[in-house]
């Protein structure tokens, strides 16, 4: 199905990312983020909301995806 296949991906791409700690790269992807972000804000305010809905939607699950990997990665250091 196409659930077993999402999966099957989503587990193949976390095996092979690296082990070291990206925080460094961090710092660059948050202000790569947010000047997307404003880029479409600002669209927004131009064109309206409609043509951008369905990419805000998607960008908002990954975002919350992503907030629960990196609560569970902390609750993983604490225990270590």
């Amino acid at each position: 199905t196409k659930f077993k296949t999402l999966i099957s991906a989503r587990n193949t791409e976390a095996s092979h990312r690296p082990d070291a700690r990206m925080r460094p790269s961090r710092a660059d992807t948050d202000l790569a983020l947010r000047d997307l972000l404003d880029q479409v804000e600002a669209l927004v305010r131009v064109n309206s909301i409609i043509p951008y809905d369905a990419f805000i939607k998607e960008l908002n699950q990954h975002t919350e995806r992503y907030k629960h990997i990196i609560a569970q990665e902390a609750g993983k250091r604490h225990l270590e």
